[in-house]
């Protein structure tokens, strides 16, 4: 298992790939992108995210539901209209286009927050990409919450992606992951917005963006 931390991913121009990885047998798509906030923004993303509507229902699977965490969904008909949702969407289309990745329009996105205590489980969202935007102002070693990617069908640990300001993991929504769950040390909630695209081959619903 490797771990992508602050001081193992050099930091990149914004939309600029830090890394680009190969997961499993299959050699599913990772990619980490550093610098994707401006650093004067980053405090103010983040107090945009805490002031959100958080909701209580959402569950990794289907046969997990029982054990739900804090979420907001934004509404599917304006995603790409979204100052925030739009930025974000824009420089993970705008770096897959770049790497000749088969992408197409958004088609949902929502906000994840996570508390200390929460339980996460390890899934797959299917064949469609998968963006996920750590959004936290500041975030320490010790708290935890790394995003875990795993390889192959045994499901072993492969790739532990440290939070951090201006962060983006974008990959193959066919690889199992797990959303990490803050350390008793953490001061703050860990936010990640999750954003989901098709595959260019998808027909594209009416109003969606490339």
């Amino acid at each position: 298992m490797k771990t992508i931390a602050r001081t193992a991913v050099a930091p990149a121009s914004p939309r600029g790939a830090a890394a680009h990885l190969k997961v499993g047998p299959e050699r599913r798509d990772l990619f980490i992108l550093d610098g994707v906030v401006p650093s004067v923004e980053v405090g103010g993303l983040y107090e945009f995210f805490r002031s959100l509507p958080y909701h209580f229902r959402d569950s990794d699977r289907l046969d997990t539901k029982d054990y739900k965490h804090f979420g907001h969904v934004f509404e599917d008909d304006a995603l790409m209209e979204h100052p925030v949702v739009g930025f974000f969407a824009a420089a993970a289309i705008a770096h897959l286009q770049s790497v000749g990745a088969n992408v197409g329009h958004v088609k949902r996105a929502y906000v994840n927050l996570n508390l200390y205590g929460d339980v996460q489980f390890a899934h797959e969202d299917g064949d469609e990409w998968t963006a996920v935007a750590f959004v936290n102002e500041r975030w320490s070693d010790d708290w935890g919450g790394e995003l875990l990617v795993y390889d192959g069908a045994d499901k072993r640990l492969a790739y532990a992606i440290t939070p951090a300001a201006g962060r983006m993991a974008i990959f193959d929504g066919l690889l199992t992951h797990r959303g990490g769950v803050p350390s008793k040390l953490t001061a703050e909630p860990r936010i990640t917005l999750a954003i989901k695209m098709s595959r260019s081959r998808e027909r594209r619903p009416r109003g969606a963006v490339r």
